[in-house]
């Protein structure tokens, strides 16, 4: 079976759903082909890349945006050049952008697509001419192939919304690498906040994501603000970069706090990160199923969520430290932060690495990817 999988975001959680799967495909002697974008691109886009060229693969940079842009056109027939060369047996589509060119490539060529969106750009509520725009979007192509959901959240969108058959739609969550993602050796903590400069009595609140309106961090920014001055061994540590890093820095810097927060814009390697924080929060307006929440879940660590879309879904699981608030609600994040500093001498076994283990395992998901596949291969 040959399989061209196509992403634009070459890092951040799309990326890391389409690396696990490559190298999935790869193990079971899929042959892949990848079609990306380094405008988004990282380190770790270049080994994979790499990864594909050494088994046989082959490759197109893009180099278009997440936005609806001019340079799509060009990069649309460099693919349809590429796939009548290389004669592939099914196309899956990555988020948005990839979306609409690997749904349309499949069109053209009359063979089967399979789509997973990664959250619904409409899934935020909020109205507008651009979310008008993308909505009709998906609606146009909401009957060309099949569509993977990740969430129930994300399925219930696409179905009452954008009018995606039920009958063309899956539900399979996304996974976690179980191996790299793991609970943290006490030395391992004092070792990675000592790098830092951190006090020994420092307690650090972790979040991993864009600085972008989907992601919300002004809210988490506020709630940790409200708490600092009761707390003044708590530290705020936020893995990635956005349009709204500069608004989240003033607001801190204003309130004195500059020395309290902990800025990485990237790790090669973001295990070590989950490794060294104490708890992970996230304050998204909405989400497909967030990768840093299945992190910080297979790394054990008590988890506060938004009340979003695809957040709400890690309710249902019965998780023993997961405290929520509604999206944007600055005084319940405070709050729920309050708790949890409050009740961090109280000895609860922590089950959130076995439900990782028992609901995200990156096999038992695949092998159903890998199914859809077959099928779609498979029928006339």
């Amino acid at each position: 079976m040959k399989v061209l999988q196509i992403s634009e975001p070459g890092q951040d959680g799309v990326f890391r759903h389409v690396e696990l799967l490559i190298s999935y495909l790869l193990k079971n002697k899929v042959t892949v082909d990848f079609a990306y974008s380094d405008i988004r691109g990282s380190d770790r886009l270049e080994l994979l890349v790499e990864t594909v060229l050494s088994r046989s693969g082959q490759v197109l940079n893009l180099r278009v945006s997440n936005a609806p842009g001019i340079s799509d056109l060009p990069a649309f027939w460099r693919m349809v050049e590429m796939a009548k060369f290389r004669k592939y047996d099914l196309i899956h589509a990555h988020s948005s952008k990839a979306g609409v060119l690997g749904r349309a490539l499949a069109g053209v060529l009359n063979i089967p697509c399979l789509y997973t969106p990664h959250a619904y750009y409409g899934m935020g509520n909020k109205k507008g001419l651009k979310i008008s725009l993308f909505n009709a979007i998906e609606r146009f192509f909401a009957s060309w192939g099949h569509t993977i959901h990740v969430s129930p959240e994300e399925a219930e969108f696409g179905i009452n919304t954008l009018g995606v058959k039920e009958s063309r739609q899956h539900f399979i969550p996304n996974a976690v690498d179980l191996a790299a993602f793991r609970k943290a050796a006490p030395q391992e903590k004092v070792e990675w906040q000592e790098s830092l400069g951190l006090p020994g009595n420092a307690i650090v609140l972790g979040t991993a994501g864009r600085y972008s309106p989907q992601k919300d961090p002004l809210t988490l920014y506020q709630a940790f603000v409200n708490c600092a001055g009761d707390f003044p061994n708590l530290y705020l540590a936020h893995l990635g970069t956005g349009e709204l890093e500069r608004s989240c820095y003033d607001l801190i810097n204003s309130r004195g706090l500059a020395k309290r927060l902990i800025r990485i814009p990237y790790l090669q390697d973001s295990s070590s990160f989950y490794r060294g924080i104490d708890a992970f929060a996230l304050t998204s307006r909405y989400e497909g199923l967030s990768f840093a929440v299945l992190e910080a879940l297979a790394s054990d660590l008590p988890i506060i969520l938004s009340e979003a879309p695809g957040n709400r879904f890690f309710s249902t699981l019965g998780l023993s430290h997961l405290a929520t608030a509604p999206v944007g609600d600055v005084h319940a994040f405070s709050n729920r932060i309050r708790d949890w500093l409050t009740a961090l001498n109280r000895e609860r076994s922590s089950n959130h690495r076995e439900l990782a283990e028992e609901h995200f395992a990156p096999e038992k998901w695949y092998e159903r990817i890998l199914g859809l596949y077959r099928n779609a291969v498979s029928r006339p």
